[in-house]
């Protein structure tokens, strides 16, 4: 464990090099929870609602899917994993003692906080601003919530991971990084809430589980309960790990058989 903490720590830093980005990126945020709020206010008449939506419940659902994008969106991981296939960089995991599927965990994290954190501080201050046309939140909705978005951390690092193991396979994964990004946007509810999109909630999927679900359990409007959110997505969860943990143990066989 001591070795994967030393590998979360240099990557860390490392995305700490570069933090103005990250805050640039998260202050930017506002201009996406500006653009929607035009946007809803168009299709929400003063006053009523839109599939059970009001103005307020919508700008509030945008900002806390904001909140989660960064998470939900990482990618930063599949690139340097799947470079490090191509380059025959990977070919340091055959001879030091460290699991790829944990060297990935660590990088994963390690990218991926520095800029959920500035995320989230932006996205609060924006919520200070904004309060006027958002609706309240309660401090028990962001507990209950908070499971489900812990699992949803680690379902979408094994995906990523699985995903960046197409790299065994392919030379270029830029379309499906691309492609994985547009999907988990709109799918997740990032965009938009499913309930307006299809009509209901579409529970089994474990995309809902990113971004919907959890800014609807903050808002009191969940469709099921926090307990059976955690039991779906820590189905997929569980699949996705026993998964990841044969392909890891068998990387050095998949790797040998790169660009043969």
């Amino acid at each position: 464990m001591k070795k994967y903490l030393t590998m979360f720590s240099s990557h860390l830093k490392s995305a700490l090099v570069y933090r103005a980005d990250a805050w640039l990126t998260a202050a930017f945020s506002l201009f996406t929870v500006l653009a929607f709020y035009f946007l809803w206010s168009l299709l929400i008449p003063d006053g009523g609602t839109l599939h059970g939506f009001t103005l307020p419940e919508m700008m509030t659902y945008t900002l806390l899917c904001q909140m989660f994008a960064p998470v939900a969106q990482s990618s930063e991981a599949m690139w340097v994993f799947s470079d490090e296939i191509r380059s025959g960089k990977f070919s340091k995991y055959m001879y030091t003692p460290v699991s790829p599927l944990g060297a990935f965990t660590a990088c994963s994290l390690g990218k991926t906080l520095p800029q959920a954190a500035s995320t989230v501080v932006c996205c609060l201050v924006w919520g200070l601003l904004l309060g006027g046309i958002m609706s309240p939140v309660s401090v028990t909705g962001i507990l209950t919530a908070l499971p489900v978005l812990l699992v949803s951390l680690a379902f979408i690092v094994l995906l990523n991971y699985l995903l960046s193991c197409l790299a065994f396979r392919f030379t270029d994964l830029t379309g499906v990084i691309l492609i994985r990004g547009t999907l988990i946007s709109f799918f997740s509810g990032a965009l938009a809430p499913l309930e307006v999109l299809f009509g209901s909630s579409p529970t089994w999927s474990p995309l809902y589980y990113l971004a919907d679900y959890p800014a609807m359990c903050i808002m009191g409007k969940a469709p099921v309960p926090p307990l059976t959110a955690v039991l779906v997505i820590g189905g997929y969860t569980l699949a996705l790990a026993l998964i990841s943990g044969k392909i890891s143990s068998s990387s050095r066989r998949l790797y040998e058989g790169v660009g043969a």
